[in-house]
Formats: C-alpha cells, sequence, structure tokens
C-alpha cells in the first residue's frame, strides 16, 4: 500500500510538472506569458471603524460586526486569472464566508506596461469588486432610547447583510526570480455601501399608539486607499506547468458613512415626519490576509 501511494504521488508530480527546466534562472520579459492560474486560499478579514455616540440618530457604521474574540471573517477564496497576451491578464474572483455562499465577486484587469529588469515589471491593473459585512443588533439603539415604548416589537436577533462595492485603479511592481515571485500594489478607488431598508415597529407601553420606523438608506461614494501585497513560491516547476504556495495581505482606508432617510409613522394620531440624516464621516479600514495554493498551466 506504501509502494502503491509513493508511486500515485510521482504520477500527480509529472503531470504538474512536465518536462523539468534545467536553467536555473528564469528572467520575467514580457515574452514570458501565463495562459492560466487557478488560486485558492483561506483567509481571515478584519473590519475597523470610529465609533461615535448615536446621539439623538441612529449611525449604522457603530452597528458593524465585531468578533473581539476571533477575526471578523473568515474566508474561501478561488480565482482564475487568463492571460491572453504578453501584455494583459484577466483574473475572476469569488469568496465564501461561514456559510459557503459565494457572496464576494471581483473582476480584474491587468496591463504589463514595461520591464524594469530582468526580475521586475511595472504595469496598471483596475478591479470591480463588491463583498459583503453584517449589521448586529442596530435595533439596540432604539431600545436603549425610546423609553415607554416596546421599541421593537420584531423579537428576532436583528442582523442584516450590508455590501460594499468598489472600483480602483492602482499601479502595481511584479517580482520573479527563480521559483520566487511577488506583486505589490497601491493606489485609490471609489467605494460605497449599497442601499438597503429596515423596518421598526413599536408600540407605546400600556397604551393603544404604535408607530413605524423607516429608514432608507443612501449611496454615499468614497475615495479610499488601497494596497496589496503577494508573494508565492513554485513548489514544483516546469516549462509550461509550475504548482506553488501564496501569502496575500492587503489593507483599504477610507472614511465612511451611511446617510438615510427616516420616515416615522405614528397611530392613531396619524402622523408622519420624514427626515435626512446625514451621520458624521469616521474612519473605516478593511484588512485580508489569505493563504493557500495556485496552479499555473
Amino acid at each position: 500500500m506504501k509502494a502503491a501511494r509513493s508511486f500515485t504521488f510521482a504520477i500527480i508530480i509529472l503531470l504538474i510538472s512536465g518536462p523539468i527546466n534545467p536553467s536555473p534562472l528564469l528572467a520575467q520579459t514580457k515574452n514570458e506569458k501565463e495562459h492560466f492560474r487557478i488560486d485558492l486560499q483561506f483567509g481571515n478579514r478584519n473590519i475597523y471603524r470610529d465609533s461615535l455616540p448615536n446621539g439623538t440618530d441612529i449611525d449604522f457604521m457603530n452597528y458593524l460586526h465585531k468578533d473581539r474574540e476571533y477575526s471578523d471573517y473568515q474566508f474561501l477564496d478561488f480565482g482564475l486569472t487568463i492571460a491572453p497576451s504578453e501584455t494583459w491578464s484577466f483574473k475572476a474572483g469569488f469568496k465564501m464566508l461561514s456559510d459557503m455562499q459565494p457572496s464576494h465577486f471581483s473582476l480584474t484587469a491587468r496591463y504589463y506596461a514595461d520591464s524594469l529588469n530582468a526580475c521586475f515589471i511595472w504595469g496598471i491593473t483596475s478591479t470591480f469588486s463588491i463583498y459583503p459585512q453584517y449589521l448586529d443588533a442596530f435595533n439596540r439603539f432604539h431600545i436603549l432610547t425610546d423609553t415607554g415604548f416596546t421599541a421593537d416589537l420584531n423579537t428576532n436577533f436583528r442582523q442584516r447583510t450590508l455590501n460594499d462595492m468598489g472600483l480602483d485603479l492602482m499601479p502595481f511592481l511584479s517580482f520573479n526570480h527563480k521559483r520566487f515571485h511577488g506583486l505589490l500594489t497601491t493606489g485609490i478607488g471609489v467605494y460605497s455601501f449599497m442601499p438597503f431598508q429596515e423596518l421598526i415597529t413599536q408600540k407605546k407601553t400600556s397604551a393603544n399608539l404604535r408607530r413605524e420606523i423607516r429608514y432608507e438608506t443612501r449611496f454615499s461614494p468614497s475615495i479610499s486607499s488601497l494596497s496589496e501585497i503577494e508573494a508565492g513560491f513554485d513548489l514544483i516547476k516546469g516549462r509550461k506547468r509550475s504548482f506553488g504556495l501564496t501569502l496575500k495581505a492587503g489593507l483599504l482606508l477610507s472614511n465612511r458613512r451611511i446617510p438615510y432617510s427616516r420616515t416615522t409613522v405614528t397611530w392613531v394620531e396619524e402622523q408622519t415626519i420624514s427626515e435626512k440624516v446625514n451621520p458624521d464621516k469616521k474612519l473605516y479600514t478593511k484588512s485580508d490576509l489569505s493563504w493557500g495554493i495556485y496552479l499555473k498551466f
């Protein structure tokens, strides 16, 4: 049985690697192009935001999900890269959180402009992406402030998905030497939380008075700073195929807010009040750290 396992492992290595390139130095030039690459990574994400007092109006940013013991989110990341020419590559990616539902999507176009030397190439990359996070227990604001009322007749735990959508443009510098390769990217983008609606239904204690509070959030685009660094090592390297390990880290930094319109309808008085609320912007960061494997062919 041990011999059979060894033979099977040897066959897998041969299928992946193909003929071994005897050259000790694989210089990176614009004539060397990557046709396809498949990535599989596991990662952790942490969200940070300044927390300010709600005051008389709810600030939804105060209720972004936060795990005080572990990372805020864990994800599984899949990516497929296609390079149709020496100067262009395109990548489609999606991630899954613990619910194992595809919920993050990204499309990346990368242009390799010029070689600086045998190991370095610079270029421009652009990415469209959308990723989710959670708002937790935002009805707590009403529980604390709306005294004299059953603050929320919905007794379930209040959690909803908040999607963040953005488009960025960044220069990059890539490195390739023997089995080692890396990528450094930094630039700016425009991001905004996607609008959503929420309803809070209340009843006055020991009375027949009821009221509904309807929230409708609005787009609020914000300039964001983004940086990414990626490192890889080819465990198996052939002329046309390679298999290796990768480590990637990314940081998004911006000032964000979630503006909204609030409509309060009260019965029996039949009174309706509509307001627009613009909370102050606050520091918001998203940091990712992931590691995994890749196959190039």
